[in-house]
């Protein structure tokens, strides 16, 4: 499994007086002497985690991932907390809405896969409360991409898109796709899954029915290596031979 060496550092900016200093004057001139450094600029570094494979700053506090779990951090009060995982379960990405928080393993092109006897976590923001989501419960895999407007999550993994239901904490559908899948965007009407061999299918959130784009369609080959979804542009990365976007 890849992992990414990472320090957070936060700069903190704070002004030492809420009125200016006067510059003092040489006795020979009426130009001021400049300090050497100015006093109302500090600095405040604080070390977070060493190994963080992913980090988000997510409200007021910066939660990141690392082998040994979870860890959040408030910028104003530096209140530091750790949530252990279970061992031999390992995440490295971090997804979130207005509501929930979602850790869970995206296998990156060129690193190991990993079979996590729990492959998803997700935090409620509003209780505080840490929920576990088994192999078992979920039944796609452990290497995951995921959508979530807060009460609905898309969970993608090898080829199968599960639909699971925040508040009841249930699985409502598995669709199967054409072939594996890495990545997930999504907004208020469709999500997309970027697949490996099969290009990106478009799920309508309303009716479930599903529309496949690849090579047939335009795209230079199915081999989708990132989704990306800025306002109303969809961004298609391709990989393999064909690599543009």
């Amino acid at each position: 499994m890849s992992s990414m060496m990472a320090f957070f550092i936060i700069l903190l900016l704070v002004s030492c007086s809420s009125e200016k200093a006067a510059l003092p004057t040489s006795p020979s001139s009426e130009e001021p002497i400049l300090a050497a450094e100015p006093d109302f600029l500090k600095m405040n570094i604080q070390k977070i985690s060493s190994d963080a494979a992913d980090g988000k700053l997510i409200g007021e506090n910066i939660w990141s991932v690392d082998e040994h779990g979870i860890t959040s951090f408030h910028m104003t009060t530096h209140e530091k907390r750790t949530y252990a995982t279970e061992p031999g379960n390992y995440y490295n990405s971090i997804a979130y809405d207005k509501s929930q928080i979602w850790f869970y393993y995206n296998q990156l092109f060129g690193s190991s896969e990993v079979n996590n006897e729990v492959p998803l976590l997700r935090y409620d923001r509003k209780d505080g409360t840490l929920h576990r989501y088994t192999d078992d419960f979920l039944g796609i895999g452990s290497n995951l991409a995921v959508h979530s407007d807060g009460t609905t999550a898309w969970i993608v993994s090898e080829n199968t898109a599960a639909v699971l239901d925040v508040q009841s904490n249930t699985i409502k559908s598995n669709k199967k796709l054409g072939s594996n899948a890495r990545s997930i965007v999504g907004n208020d009407r469709f999500v997309w899954i970027g697949t490996l061999q099969d290009g990106v299918h478009e799920l309508d959130k309303a009716t479930g029915q599903i529309t496949v784009y690849n090579e047939q369609s335009g795209f230079k080959n199915n081999f989708i290596s990132n989704l990306l979804l800025s306002g109303q542009y969809l961004v298609v990365s391709w990989g393999g031979e064909g690599g543009d976007a």
